[in-house]
């Protein structure tokens, strides 16, 4: 007698994430630093390009979430990328350069949207002394006028 299941070819399942690759990509990071740091090691100003070119986007990826602008983002993550090198923090880096990267393009990102809110604050504060301290302009109240009458 034919058994039917003799014929029944397996597929291999195509589960996006399996042990294998999870392993894969852990290695592939730790290779990544490895290499990195020892760019840096032998020329910094190569080490920062191959960081640099390696981790750029997706830095600009992570200030959008902030600042919702992308030449913001993109000048923002320069400035790291920029006060990076010239302080010579790769130096101090005992762990990871992308969670330091990461974590400094979001400290710039909190500080650019604190800068941001103090001129927001300060121009609605001088607009509203100046109504207060010189009343109403002549043209303001024309202006209203017009508009609601």
């Amino acid at each position: 007698m034919h058994d039917p299941w003799n014929n029944y070819k397996t597929q291999p399942s195509s589960t996006p994430l399996t042990k294998k690759s999870s392993e894969k990509t852990a290695t592939d990071e730790f290779l990544s630093t490895s290499f990195i740091r020892a760019t840096f090691d032998k020329n910094p100003s190569e080490g920062l390009k191959v960081l640099f070119l390696r981790y750029y986007k997706p830095l600009c990826s992570h200030a959008m979430r902030f600042v919702h602008c992308k030449q913001v983002s993109e000048d923002l993550v320069s400035e790291v990328f920029f006060q990076f090198y010239r302080t010579k923090a790769y130096l101090n880096i005992s762990s990871s350069y992308v969670s330091y990267l990461f974590r400094a393009v979001r400290n710039e990102c909190y500080s650019y949207l604190k800068k941001r809110l103090r001129e927001v604050d300060s121009v609605e504060a001088s607009t509203e002394f100046a109504q207060l301290v010189h009343g109403v302009q002549p043209d303001e109240e024309l202006h209203y006028k017009n508009l609601f009458f």
